[in-house]
């Protein structure tokens, strides 16, 4: 009897992590990068994304920053959209103490970008605008409270190279 309770147990936190439930998530903050010429960039992120369960969601993402390097701050700037998906690859473990403790806090996810980028410094390009395809990825962890969320990333980028941000947002549940 005490192996069939144990594995009745076993079961029940097992599936309970294995949820489909779908959301549509709303997330604005800070991000520093590389579009710049001599120090750093700074701007602000944006991104929405719908979560098919709780492993996958698609979404997009605008950038919008400016040079901090420059003389006259805001001569050179950048706007970056990009398509994503993003797996969130430790929800589908079957380890009890990552159910039990983490389930519904920590979300660690990889993302990929697909997009473009318009980036305008007139100092290196002449007053010249570029544009371009701007393939990327991000990883990070969104650390979830109730239907608010804090969300800490490290992305990578073709044309904006490294960038490091956070973003603050809201998730709503298809069954609220």
């Amino acid at each position: 009897m005490k192996k069939v309770c144990f594995f009745s147990v076993f079961i029940i936190c097992f599936t309970v992590g294995v949820r489909a439930e779908t959301s549509i998530s709303l997330g604005i903050g800070p991000e520093v990068n590389m579009y710049s010429e001599k120090l750093a960039a700074g701007g602000l992120v944006y991104n929405m994304d719908y979560r098919f369960n709780e492993m996958w969601s698609i979404g997009a993402r605008a950038l919008y920053c400016i040079d901090l390097g420059q003389d006259v701050i805001g001569d050179g700037s950048a706007l970056e959209i990009t398509a994503n998906v993003r797996w969130y690859f430790l929800r589908f473990t079957n380890l009890l103490f990552y159910y039990f403790l983490w389930q519904n806090k920590l979300h660690w996810f990889v993302q990929l970008d697909v997009g473009g980028s318009f980036a305008f410094f007139p100092s290196i390009m002449e007053n010249v605008a570029y544009t371009g395809f701007n393939p990327g990825g991000m990883f990070g962890v969104r650390i979830v409270s109730d239907r608010t969320y804090i969300e800490p990333f490290l992305r990578y980028s073709l044309i904006g190279q490294l960038g490091v941000g956070v973003m603050f947002g809201l998730t709503f549940t298809g069954h609220e």
